[in-house]
């Protein structure tokens, strides 16, 4: 792994003011990772970033998530939170809320969803639920399923049905599995059976969910026509 004289003073004198610049920075950081030499391809990266360009932080985060450097990961995930990307956002929350951090987690969750991440919001709704907070929890899986989010239909389902709300949960599950949610379809065989005391309708869903690859759906199924 080497840094030709040629590719020093190319970086040397890039300043990010002519046009496609940054972009020749970012393509030729690319193609000389795919040649094998991570050195220069750092070098192209880090330069997009000192000059302000976000997808140099996000390159070398996802460049070190490949050669598995922990601590050149964080480094870079958070260089790139800091720049407002959303998604990076989003990972730097889940990795604190794994390091038990939930007050930082919340912080950078409620960053990623201002700068337009769903999948903060169904994870915020997640952090809330296993808090306690089922008022806040409800509000952003409300606000993720305005954009669609089948994850956060089947999450809010969830809380609906313990808290006795079952037509709303019904619903919810059925709106998931519109949308290709596959937990759902159990989760509403769980709802006919424990819940609304319908088997014949929990033996569907269990199948569906059965055939969703889903394995406990099995057992249930099992389970169910023993009784019957």
């Amino acid at each position: 792994e080497v840094i030709s004289k040629a590719s020093e003073e190319y970086l040397s004198q890039v300043d990010g003011t002519k046009p496609g610049e940054l972009d020749s920075l970012l393509i030729s950081g690319i193609a000389s990772y795919g040649d094998g030499n991570k050195a220069l391809a750092i070098r192209y990266f880090e330069k997009a970033y000192e000059l302000g360009d976000v997808r140099g932080a996000v390159k070398l985060y996802e460049l070190y998530n490949s050669e598995k450097d922990e601590e050149k990961i964080k480094e870079w995930e958070v260089k790139a939170a800091e720049m407002g990307e959303a998604e990076i956002q989003n990972s730097l929350a889940i990795r604190l809320e794994k390091e038990e951090n939930y007050e930082e987690a919340e912080i950078w969750y409620l960053k990623a969803i201002e700068n337009g991440s769903t999948y903060a919001k169904r994870n915020l709704g997640i952090l809330y639920k296993n808090q306690g907070k089922m008022k806040e929890a409800e509000e952003v899986y409300l606000q993720a399923i305005k954009e669609n989010d089948k994850g956060a239909m089947n999450n809010l389902g969830g809380i609906y049905k313990e808290q006795g709300k079952y037509l709303e949960a019904e619903d919810l599950y059925l709106k998931a599995i519109s949308n290709g949610d596959k937990n759902a379809l159990y989760n509403l065989g769980d709802l006919y059976d424990k819940y609304l005391n319908n088997k014949e309708k929990a033996i569907y869903w269990y199948k569906q969910a059965e055939k969703g690859g889903i394995k406990e759906a099995k057992l249930k199924i099992k389970e169910l026509k023993n009784v019957q």
